[in-house]
């Protein structure tokens, strides 16, 4: 997605396009769009063709498209593009993923995540063509990365062994490892590969006068390339990269971001409810989301705007009880001072350092309120109530347990009724994370594979390429248990199709479509 990053693995295997297979580059058909008129009667029968209302999920995954250029270190809204251009940008995806699907004729795609508009494309693609799609993504739980069918949460391969398990009293080894991950998490902690640790989080470890000290040494060369850079990057394609510059992200994120933490800090100091007083306080719990983050972009559209979630919430609430609300610690130096003071003003609203450990705000409360994040798979690990608004892996949990908002009216009486009927279902969390873990693999994805040293691992001394090809045969056994989700899919549609027919009303085609249509 971006040709820096690409010429410079170029340089590193310069054999790499030598070998046989098509390569679509993105940046090359974000520039072509911009030649082309834009036809909206195109875009329309390519909605038809795919089966989608419209597009604007394809555009809203994408942070380059709807952010603003500084998305990556300050938090901004504002697009580098027009609806215009947008519509460009989508039509030639269109046109390229199309000819690149007719050109290879894939026996199944597989991606990470979705945070582009080509991975969201390709997935419409292979949907509407009966090809098996895999996503990839991670579990939240230990360094276990699992696959869905679809950009979207829950996992169907998860949702089919939990049901499984649901309906029946075997117990297999992944109950028993299951078992060693609960009793480990709640005595130890729920981190899983790849979380950020809270004290490393950029930019709180930085100061402007660490940096200049560490800059000083070699000065006059890192300035010399830095410029050299940045007059490069300026020479290139105004669509050739997501990011402005070189010089612009290094002076936010090693000077400006250090500076307004420092401001945020002080602001805020003896605004935040200190840990201290957290036993003695009546409050619920809601974690705000980095931003932009495929969390709120694809799996909880329609709750990008967190201030009027938060407002939702506390306006929800019983009398008397607080919302207690920690920033994501990413997002800290990214958020301006008047982000904060907009939530402050919401009455019952209070903020807490977000380098308090969310698990010290999940022993004191009563509720946990998030939109689709981890810190709620935490708290029912804790045998503590969630509610929920976007999509998230662990939604199938009991309703005693877990509420998922459907409909903001009735978000005051969800709120009650789980606090007053709650009850922990530790026979269905296990399931679920026995189901989890039968249907992923284990590996370093962020710390080995991407080589992320700020993150949490699991597996320190383990070897790069035993976890490559983890993965590699992993996809390819779930590249062949998709097309068997498929034919049984196929089933159930006949079984119905007779039953609806009059030629299968007996009770054993009946059953038969009933289970199948479950699976």
């Amino acid at each position: 997605s971006d040709s820096g990053y690409y010429n410079k693995f170029l340089a590193e295997h310069p054999d790499f396009e030598s070998s046989d297979f098509s390569l679509l580059k993105e940046w090359v058909v974000a520039r072509q769009a911009q030649k082309h008129p834009l036809d909206i009667e195109r875009l329309k029968k390519y909605e038809k063709e795919l089966g989608v209302l419209n597009f604007w999920d394809a555009l809203v995954c994408d942070r380059r498209i709807v952010n603003g250029p500084k998305f990556s270190f300050r938090q901004d809204y504002v697009p580098q593009f027009s609806h215009e251009d947008m519509l460009k940008i989508l039509l030639e995806n269109l046109i390229r993923i199309e000819k690149l699907f007719d050109e290879v004729q894939p026996d199944f795609t597989a991606g990470f995540i979705c945070t582009t508009i080509g991975e969201y494309l390709c997935y419409l693609f292979s949907r509407s063509r009966n090809i098996p799609y895999l996503n990839l993504r991670a579990t939240r739980i230990s360094n276990y990365m699992m696959c869905g069918q679809s950009v979207y949460e829950p996992s169907e391969f998860v949702a089919a062994s939990y049901i499984d398990y649901q309906d029946s009293s075997v117990r297999e080894e992944w109950h028993h490892k299951a078992e060693k991950f609960l009793t480990y998490s709640r005595e130890k902690h729920a981190k899983y590969e790849g979380v950020f640790l809270t004290t490393q989080k950029p930019p709180q470890v930085g100061s402007p006068l660490k940096i200049l000290k560490r800059f000083s040494s070699s000065l006059t060369r890192r300035v010399l390339e830095i410029i050299r850079r940045e007059i490069e990057y300026r020479n290139g394609p105004k669509y050739d990269r997501p990011l402005p510059g070189l010089v612009k992200p290094l002076f936010y994120l090693n000077f400006l971001n250090p500076l307004l933490v420092k401001r945020i800090n002080k602001y805020l100091a003896d605004k935040y409810v200190s840990a201290a007083e957290l036993p003695g306080t009546d409050f619920a719990f809601f974690p705000l989301a980095k931003e932009p983050e495929n969390t709120l972009l694809v799996y909880s559209k329609p709750y990008l705007n967190q201030i009027e979630v938060v407002r939702n919430v506390a306006s929800s609430l019983p009398v008397g009880k607080l919302l207690l609300i920690k920033d994501h610690p990413a997002s800290v130096g990214t958020r301006s001072v008047k982000y904060y003071q907009k939530l402050l003003r919401i009455p019952n609203v209070r903020l807490v350092n977000p380098r308090i450990e969310p698990r010290e705000l999940i022993k004191h409360t009563d509720l946990v309120i998030t939109i689709a994040g981890s810190v709620g798979f935490e708290a029912l690990l804790l045998k503590k109530p969630v509610i929920i608004f976007g999509q998230a892996p662990y939604e199938m949990l009991p309703p005693s347990m877990l509420r998922k908002v459907k409909d903001l009216n009735k978000l005051g009486e969800i709120v009650v009724d789980l606090l007053n009927n709650h009850r922990h279902n530790e026979s269905a969390l296990l399931n679920y994370v026995a189901a989890t873990m039968k249907e992923s693999v284990p590996i370093e994805f962020y710390t080995k594979l991407l080589g992320r040293s700020s993150q949490f691992s699991t597996e320190s001394d383990s070897k790069r390429q035993e976890h490559v090809q983890r993965l590699a045969d992993y996809l390819l056994q779930m590249a062949e248990k998709s097309r068997e989700f498929s034919r049984i899919a196929s089933k159930a549609v006949n079984v119905v199709e007779e039953v609806k027919n009059g030629n299968g009303h007996d009770e054993t085609n009946g059953r038969k479509a009933e289970l199948l249509q479950k699976k």
